[in-house]
């Protein structure tokens, strides 16, 4: 295989294995044949290098196909590293992590539906909160990002949520800029007034 004045070699092990009455040579038409490139660390993910020629040749040495090949520089696959997998959760957790920079990242619940969506900041960072309380019980949450008609996916991330919409006391906040619950703002309250 060539690419933009580079050369590389890949073995595939296994023969083609020739339908009946097909030729040799036809067993090696119409097949895949995956492969993984090193490009550049600063290659653009989604960008479709030029040049690529594809030789097949068989044990012997004997060409069987010559053709072109599509080369896409892939995108890194993001982190979900918010929430953690087996930490309780509330109905409107943060999801946090890191992608590409630039790349458009989506949270998906387990049916595939989507949680929230963001951008990651140049640095990387991105972070959302869902549009819509997560349902209590067991779940699992995936992140993928998208870039330049490339995506990628996070592992999966087991999530527990133990709290029912609207569960969550109110809070106020002090003089101070202190977050005081309920009762601790009627007691803040009675304070301030004797």
């Amino acid at each position: 295989m060539t690419l933009g004045g580079s050369a590389g070699t890949y073995t595939f092990v296994g023969t083609p294995g020739p339908v009946a009455g097909e030729s040799a040579s036809a067993a090696w038409k119409g097949r895949t044949f995956p492969f993984v490139l090193s490009v550049p660390a600063d290659a653009e993910p989604g960008t479709r290098l030029p040049d690529c020629a594809l030789v097949l040749k068989d044990a012997e040495g004997t060409v069987q196909e010559k053709g072109t090949c599509a080369v896409t520089v892939g995108l890194p696959a993001p982190t979900l590293s918010r929430p953690q997998s087996g930490v309780p959760l509330g109905a409107m957790p943060r999801m946090s992590g890191t992608a590409y920079p630039g790349a458009q990242v989506t949270v998906r619940d387990a049916l595939e539906e989507e949680i929230c969506a963001t951008t990651a900041a140049p640095d990387g960072a991105w972070s959302c909160v869902p549009s819509v309380a997560l349902q209590p019980g067991a779940g699992r949450v995936q992140a993928t990002a998208t870039f330049n008609g490339v995506s990628a996916a996070s592992e999966q991330i087991h999530v527990l949520v133990t709290e029912v919409a609207g569960a969550q006391p109110d809070t106020v906040t002090d003089s101070e800029g202190g977050r005081l619950t309920p009762k601790a703002a009627h007691d803040h309250a009675g304070r301030a007034g004797r």
